[in-house]
């Protein structure tokens, strides 16, 4: 993902021969979503619509818009957001604060890139239903900036993904909704 943040950043600097080969680079690592689920295939999906942005390929633009559009909404069983408010990943583990986490910051930032007043590529329609998880997925989970230390998966024994640090990586994604939701809806948070 930042060697793709990279080349959209750098864009028009980079020689078209570097960026060429940096892309086919990213193309070769790219693997199909077909068998991810919920965190896992939103981390494909970032990866193939910021590659499609940046080689200006429609076709991958629009199977990662579909992927994308797919990942909102809920799951009734294995990996996922249920309704509920639980998170699950890799069939029966409660992930809200790991993969939940990062599944919930990775669409919050493809909304914003792709989301706006004057978007036709998502609507708030689409993008709504991450404020239900903010409210039940989350909230009863929070305290003090903190995600309980029982929904962090194996995250719980790495030394930099702490119960604060999951808060904040959460707190950066409703921010971004905000965001979104403030350019639609014109009011201010």
């Amino acid at each position: 993902m930042a060697l793709l943040d990279t080349i959209v950043l750098l864009n028009s600097a980079i020689p078209v021969a570097l960026k060429d080969g940096l892309l086919a680079a990213v193309v070769y690592q790219m693997e199909p979503a077909a068998a991810a689920t919920a965190a896992n295939q939103t981390w494909y999906t970032r990866v193939a619509l910021i590659y499609a942005l940046a080689a200006g390929d429609a076709t991958i633009f629009e199977e990662a818009r579909a992927s994308l559009l797919q990942l909102m909404a809920y799951t009734s069983s294995g990996d996922g957001f249920h309704a509920d408010g639980s998170f699950i990943q890799h069939e029966d583990k409660a992930y809200t604060g790991g993969y939940g986490v990062e599944m919930m910051f990775q669409l919050s930032w493809m909304v914003y890139l792709l989301g706006g007043p004057n978007s036709t590529w998502i609507e708030p329609a689409d993008w709504s239903i991450m404020v239900d998880w903010v409210w039940k997925s989350y909230e009863p989970l929070l305290y003090r900036g903190a995600l309980t230390s029982p929904v962090l998966g194996r995250n719980i024994a790495r030394t930099y993904y702490s119960d604060h640090y999951s808060g904040s990586v959460f707190l950066g994604a409703v921010l971004t909704v905000v965001a979104v939701a403030t350019a639609f809806f014109g009011y201010h948070a």
